[in-house]
């Protein structure tokens, strides 16, 4: 196997041809890519079987010889589809079959090119980079559409009677799907866990809740929790704020994390910690999601807070009454407003910079929501 530029991609080439795999390999690995290769259906299976299971497309693209000694390319190709890691991984056939009715058919399993042998290697190559990045505009769109249903989602919970507990825990499910980690929690610190308002946070299952002391600043959650700021880190041991007992959970160690601030009236309460990443590092979007649904959440935290202030002054049922259809109408127009806008968004997912400008306004909308309640 050689290595190169595995950024560019990785290209896995399925043919029992020597000449034809040494030739790929020079040509890909000259222009920047990473090239695997397996020579029967037996190899492949081997390989399939060995797969990093924290890693959601293991390659970039497949060339996939139809006549191999073991097995038919056919069966080969149902088999790559039929792979969870592998599914929507660009496949280009090789085969020396000109048979129109055979290209029509793979074509039509789902294929993504059919190249006839012999092939002139500069054009493999230059198609090859074509599907290439258009399975990464692919995927980058379906994380896009994933990350909006996941706000959308979020929001209508909250305009709708959802328990905050019930609210948090799909919160953390959903963030530990759309980001791909092992561990979503929400951090209390000690000291808050004996108030009233955290009844709600109390109730999620143990393995949603971390409860620590923060009594100093010697640990990335505290540092979070007294500047107010959201903190990304993807190499914990190289940051000194670093603590193994406050920023990590039991048998778990801390590779990467990020920590945002959730806020009531204005005032750092708990924290949402997203620790190890599957298969990578944590991004600027990863950063950028989390924080969109901490805004989100805060919102919630808010209402709830402003209903139980209500009920703890003691006011005659009637008057309690008023004031939960009070905060509904408070409430439900902006929340809707910000729904509307992420639908919006989804609608606009082939048009990047209609996109960023609309989830742009369903930032401000959130943020002008928050301030609002705070004042």
């Amino acid at each position: 196997m050689q290595l190169s530029n595995k950024d560019k991609g990785i290209v896995l080439i399925i043919d029992d041809d020597r000449m034809i795999v040494d030739l790929v390999k020079m040509a890909f690995v000259g222009d920047g890519y990473q090239v695997l290769a397996a020579q029967s259906g037996t190899e492949l299976n081997e390989m399939l079987n060995n797969l990093d299971l924290t890693s959601e497309m293991p390659f970039d693209l497949i060339l996939l010889d139809l006549l191999l000694p073991d097995t038919s390319g056919e069966e080969l190709y149902r088999l790559l589809r039929a792979h969870s890691q592998i599914e929507k991984i660009p496949i280009i056939i090789l085969s020396a079959a000109a048979a129109v009715q055979k290209r029509i058919q793979l074509l039509k399993m789902g294929a993504d090119d059919y190249i006839i042998k012999p092939f002139n290697v500069d054009d493999l190559l230059m198609r090859a980079t074509v599907h290439i990045k258009l399975g990464k505009m692919r995927q980058a769109k379906n994380e896009v559409e994933s990350r909006i249903d996941l706000l959308s989602k979020i929001a209508r919970m909250i305009n709708s009677s959802v328990e905050l507990n019930q609210l948090l825990v799909d919160t953390v499910d959903s963030l530990r799907d759309s980001i791909q980690v092992k561990n979503v929690d929400i951090f209390l610190p000690e000291q808050n866990f004996q108030a009233p308002f955290f009844e709600g946070i109390k109730k999620l299952p143990e393995s949603y809740l971390t409860q620590a002391p923060l009594n100093d600043g010697s640990s990335i959650a505290a540092y979070t929790f007294k500047a107010g700021e959201p903190v990304m880190v993807n190499d914990v041991l190289t940051d000194d704020r670093f603590s193994p007992e406050i920023d990590q959970v039991p048998g778990q160690e801390t590779e990467n994390l990020i920590c945002v601030p959730l806020l009531v009236r204005n005032q750092v309460v708990c924290l949402l910690r997203l620790m190890n990443k599957v298969g990578g590092s944590f991004t600027a979007d990863d950063l950028s999601l989390v924080v969109s649904v901490a805004n989100i959440i805060t919102v919630a935290l808010d209402k709830t807070f402003l209903q139980q202030l209500n009920e703890a002054r003691g006011h005659h049922s009637h008057e309690s009454h008023a004031r939960s259809v009070s905060l509904a109408e408070e409430f439900g127009p902006p929340l809707q407003e910000i729904h509307s806008y992420l639908e919006m968004a989804i609608q606009a997912a082939g048009e990047p910079q209609k996109q960023n400008e609309i989830l742009q306004m369903a930032s401000s909308e959130i943020e002008r929501l928050i301030h609002n309640l705070n004042n």
